[in-house]
């Protein structure tokens, strides 16, 4: 169980890969709607070469598919948004735990 949630984590640990299944759950949206609202979201432009790998690897792990020039959520990324839902839960409530503190002894 354990390996798999790795596994699990490992596919979203890419950068906007949560800000894409997260906005994606909103609604469809074409590339540059998607691209347009994650940059404004995040208040910085995000670089297409960046935005293209995250959406390429999301299809490859078939999270997300392109249908008549709009991506969508396929089921498997549907069932991902109450996780990604939940580690936003988790970071607000213990935000001393994102950052790692200075290694003491044991």
């Amino acid at each position: 169980m354990p390996e798999q949630i790795l596994k699990a984590i490992k596919v979203v640990n890419l950068t906007l890969a949560p800000d894409i299944l997260l906005s994606l759950d909103q609604n469809p949206q074409r590339f540059t709607d998607l691209k347009h609202g994650i940059s404004v979201d995040r208040s910085q432009e995000v670089h297409s070469s960046t935005f293209t790998r995250a959406l390429r690897r999301l299809k490859r792990h078939q999270l997300v598919t392109l249908d008549d020039g709009e991506y969508h959520l396929t089921e498997a990324g549907l069932g991902f948004i109450p996780f990604l839902m939940n580690v936003r839960l988790w970071a607000a409530r213990f935000p001393d735990s994102l950052d790692p503190k200075p290694s003491q002894p044991a």
